[in-house]
Formats: C-alpha cells, structure tokens, sequence
C-alpha cells in the first residue's frame, strides 16, 4: 500500500479546496488511471447486475414453498444454499480480479511519482507460492504456543549456584539461570551470549512459506525418481571387536589435515576408522572398559564424548584433541571434564552454536549440549587455551526444555539456529538459542528419533518414529516429515513395513541433494532409499541395495551414511563388518510395479 498522503489530504485541506479545483483535477486523469477506473466500473457494473439477478432469484423461490410443507420448505432453503455458494465463488473471483486491477493502479502510480511498490504479478505469484499443495493440505488446527520465560530461584552464593543477569537483543526482561557449581575449574564462568537476532538474515528470521516454491521445498510431487545404481561393494570383516554404535565424519576439516578422518565407535570402547591408523582404548578416555554412548565432533580437530554408564556410577565427559593426522598415523591427547550436572546417566551429546565468539580465532569457543535419563538438559561452554591446546571450561547450564522423560535424541540446526530435542515422552521441541526458549512443540505417537540433515529444506523436520498398525500388526511409515512453520499435522509420512521395532541404533541419512533418504532393513541385510519427491514415495522404499553379505543372519546395517562429494556410502553392520559401496546416479527415473 502506498503512504495515504498520496490518496488523501488533511480535513483542513478538503474544506478550503474550491469547486474549480475539483472539478479541474477529475478531468485531468492520466490515460492509465482512466483505464483502470474504466475496468473497475466495469466490474462493480457486473457484480451489481449478477447480484440484482439473484435477489430476484432467491425471493422468487423463497416465497415459492412458504405454504407448503416442511419437506418443499427445506428443499428450497437447499438449492437457495447451493445457488448463494455459487455467488460466494463468484464475488471471490470478481474480488480476486478487482484486486488486481487496484495493484496495477497503484503500481502505475508509483511510477509517476518514482515510488516503488511491488508490480501485481510478483505479489499475485507470491500469493499462490502461499497455497498450500492439495496433495500436503491439512485441517487448520490450534497451535501450541511457546511457554513463557524460565526463571530461576534467587542467588545462592552459599550452595555455589550462581545466577546471571544478561538482556537479551531487543527485549527488556533478562533471564536468570542457575548454574551448576564447577568445583574443579578456577575460571571465572559467564553466560552465554546470546546472538543478536538483527544479525541473522531475514530468511532465517521469518521463513517464507513456500509448499509450491522450488522443487528443494515440496514433496510426493514426481512421478519419476533418482536411482543410485550400486557399481561395486567392498566388505571388510571383523573391523570391530563387539557390535558397532557410532559413526562421525568430519564434515568441518575440508581444507585441513583431519578431512579424511572418519571415526566409529564399538562396545569394546575402541574408536577405529577406516584403515585404522589409530585406536583409542576405553581405557584412555573412561576408564574401568566403559564405553562411548554417543559423540559429537565440536572443532575439525576435537570431539567429545559421553560415557555408558549405569545412575550409580560417574565418569568424565571426554574431548579427544587430534594434535596430527595423515593417511598412515593420528596423534592425540585427551581432556577430561569431571563435572557431573545430570543425576542419571548420559544419553546423547550434540555440539550446539550459542552466538558467542572469542576473539583468538574461529575455533577458540565451543559449547555442546547434553542430555541423559533424568530428563535433564545442560549446555557447556567452552574456550581453547592456546598455550595448552585444551578447553577451558567456562559454563555448565541448564536449558528450560520441559521433557518429562529421558532426553534420547539431538539436532541443532545451525541455519535456524535452534536445538531440537527428542525424548521417550514421544515430545519432540525446538528451542531457539537466540531467543532462549522453546519456540515449537510436536507431539508423535512413539519416543522420538531425529534424522534432521542441514541438505534438507531448512524449515522441514523429520523424525523417525515407531507408528503400529493394528490391522496388519505391523510398524509402518518410520518417517514423518514437519514444517516448523504449522506444527498440527505431518506433511509426509512414508517408511517400510516391518514386523519388528526399529533398533535405536538403527540411523539413516540423507544425501546432499535434499530429498534422498537411506536407512537399513530392519528384516533384511539391505539398504532402503526413498525419494520423498516421488508421488509412490508413500508406498514403501523406492529401490534397495543389497550388502556384500546378502544373508540376514550375516549381519543388518545399522549406521549408514553418503559420502560428501562423492557417489559412495558407508554402512556399519550388526556383524561387525564395514562396507563402502560406489553408485552411479540416474536421474528422474520411472519406477514399474510388479
């Protein structure tokens, strides 16, 4: 809309304005504006004779049955109803194309007085970008709004705890946080600093809904696919000594020595990679033959790590700093965190971007979060010490995220700059760490699992779930696809039919293209695609792949993962093997059913 001083002038102006005027300014219209006002009054001629027609109509047939019985009467009162939704489509569409027309005026408008508006057509496109697809419409439902912000108990200097004062980018209210005591660093802790919201750009601060936008934001759309044609495999057995959990690819060191490193973990506590240049005993980061639980890479050259213990026992947080890497050797030294914030064991660690930057170089400062069976979730801060090449820890506080069960699951979504948490209270919530509170919550039928990747479109969240079928007493449709944008209701659900429950351990992955998705069998030593741009993609997994070890018996695939850059994955299997295979792409492929 254009400022109204251009339409219309103060009370003041309008009374000392003279007839002569008026009549000289109304015969002065541009041939544009003579245009367009010729077009609305053709219009407004039209709606008033369509509207006089159905006057008659309706008052016609209204008093047609008024002595009649109820059965003509209401007979009546319906084809009246249909013929009046029949004029409500039509005063839509005559509205739709007035609207139009008033755009285009304002537009020509604004070019004689060298303003600049929106022309008609972008904002008509943007309008229908805004209409959701038939095939992903759903009931408009009540929204859960976010809960206010957390405060804590007054200072306790006594006890340790400590509370920290800090306002946030535009508001006036400040959060108050207790921190644990952390009798064991000599630093002075501070708060994390939240990262001004006017720093971010305006596609992360206020997503554009845009079902119908590029084909990177819609879904079930296609009826042709890509296939991953596998050209060859190769197996190498008894990598692991016990079953393998962990996969991590060093996804941040592209230009450094660690580019290359890929790291997995076993129950037997030992961290090989590929060609294993280097193993690092429990021993060496636990102790007493605890294994890793999970782990999370926070610099291209240090991850932390978790320990699997029982409530009763404690065990350190770990970081393994690599100090050297090449194809043949790795070195490295290991720190250790004996804080112990959570009262019962950990369960899933996520290295996590709060806004707050040092100043000695991109990597100085690192934070991660931490959750574990008490339901609890805690955020660390760190900072490099350059002279030790160690973390000085600055900050263990908790995040009011209100599980009511064991937190299970992690993703932090740097694009948006939010955290999303899972938990076996089949809850799944985001939490903006600029705004420091939970800005989303969903509610799934089953403890929630993320398989969020940052190549997916940036405001969808998948979840893998655990859905049962009564009728067949099966599990389907693992995956549910979310738009952070209308929380109500799944936009996609698709998966594979299984007769058992997916193993926890069992982690998919999605390629860098967007919309392919693989996860092992579950039944079968195979791998399971779906393409979820692919209108069938709701029927089950597009194509599969079989492992070098074709026998279910020899061994699932439990961790799978592409490559980046390269037409390989990797998958970890339940026999302890690791195997890489290679695959050609064919693009928009037609699928045949049999």
């Amino acid at each position: 809309m254009l400022p109204r001083s251009l339409f219309a002038a103060s009370p003041g102006q309008r009374q000392s304005e003279s007839p002569t005027r008026s009549t000289q300014q109304r015969t002065q219209r541009t041939p544009a504006s003579t245009a367009a006002s010729n077009a609305v009054d053709l219009i407004n001629a039209q709606l008033e004779q369509e509207e006089d027609q159905l006057d008659s109509t309706d008052s016609e047939e209204g008093h047609t049955n008024d002595n009649g019985w109820e059965g003509n009467n209401l007979n009546a009162l319906m084809a009246q109803l249909c013929r009046q939704q029949e004029r409500q489509k039509k005063y839509i569409e005559k509205t739709h194309q007035l609207s139009l027309a008033m755009d285009e005026t304002r537009g020509k408008i604004s070019k004689l007085l060298g303003l600049s508006v929106e022309p008609a057509r972008a904002a008509m496109a943007r309008t229908q970008r805004a209409v959701p697809d038939d095939s992903v419409t759903s009931p408009i439902r009540a929204q859960r709004s976010a809960p206010d912000d957390p405060l804590a108990s007054p200072p306790r200097t006594q006890t340790g705890k400590r509370v920290y004062n800090e306002p946030l980018s535009g508001r006036s209210k400040v959060i108050r946080q207790e921190t644990y005591d952390l009798a064991e660093s000599k630093t002075v802790p501070r708060a994390i600093a939240p990262q001004d919201i006017s720093s971010v750009a305006p596609s992360s601060r206020q997503p554009q809904a845009n079902p119908r936008g590029s084909d990177r934001t819609r879904v079930a759309y296609k009826n042709t696919c890509d296939l991953f044609l596998q050209t060859s495999t190769t197996v190498r057995k008894n990598v692991f000594s016990r079953k393998p959990r962990g996969l991590l690819i060093n996804t941040g060191a592209a230009e450094t020595q660690f580019k290359d490193i890929l790291v997995t973990t076993s129950l037997a506590g030992d961290m090989p990679n590929r060609r294993i240049i280097k193993e690092i005993p429990s021993d060496d980061l636990f102790g007493n033959k605890i294994w890793v639980q999970d782990f999370t890479w926070i610099s291209p050259s240090s991850m932390v790590l978790c320990p699997m213990v029982n409530d009763d026992v404690q065990a350190p947080i770990s970081v393994v700093h690599l100090d050297s890497a090449d194809h043949e050797d790795a070195t490295y030294h290991v720190q250790k965190f004996h804080q112990f914030p959570h009262g019962k064991t950990y369960s899933v660690i996520e290295a996590v971007t709060m806004g707050a930057n040092g100043t000695g170089g991109a990597n100085d400062r690192a934070s991660f979060v931490t959750g574990a069976n008490d339901r609890h979730i805690f955020l660390w801060d760190m900072v490099l010490d350059p002279s030790s090449k160690n973390y000085r820890l600055l900050d263990v506080t908790g995040l009011k995220i209100p599980h009511t069960s064991a937190v299970q699951a992690f993703k932090f979504d740097d694009r948006n700059q939010a955290l999303l948490s899972g938990g076996k209270d089949s809850r799944l919530f985001i939490y903006d760490t600029r705004s420091q509170r939970v800005a989303n919550e969903y509610k799934t039928v089953s403890p929630v699992r993320l398989a969020v990747s940052k190549h997916l479109e940036a405001n969808y969240v998948p979840i893998l779930d655990q859905p049962y079928s009564p009728e067949l007493q099966t599990k389907d449709e693992q995956f549910r696809l979310f738009d952070r944008r209308d929380p109500s209701v799944s936009i996609l659900n698709f998966g594979t039919s299984s007769q058992d429950s997916f193993s926890r351990y069992l982690r998919p992955d999605w390629h860098t293209n967007g919309y392919m998705v693989v996860c092992g069998s579950q039944d079968a030593a195979k791998l399971n695609f779906w393409d979820i741009r692919y209108t069938g993609v709701r029927r089950g997994p597009c194509f599969s792949m079989q492992l070098g070890s074709q026998m279910p018996q020899d061994g699932r695939p439990l961790l799978s993962q592409f490559l980046p850059g390269q037409n390989r994955l990797m998958s970890l299997t339940s026999a302890r093997t690791l195997e890489w295979i290679d695959y050609n792409i064919q693009h928009d492929a037609t699928l045949h059913s049999f």
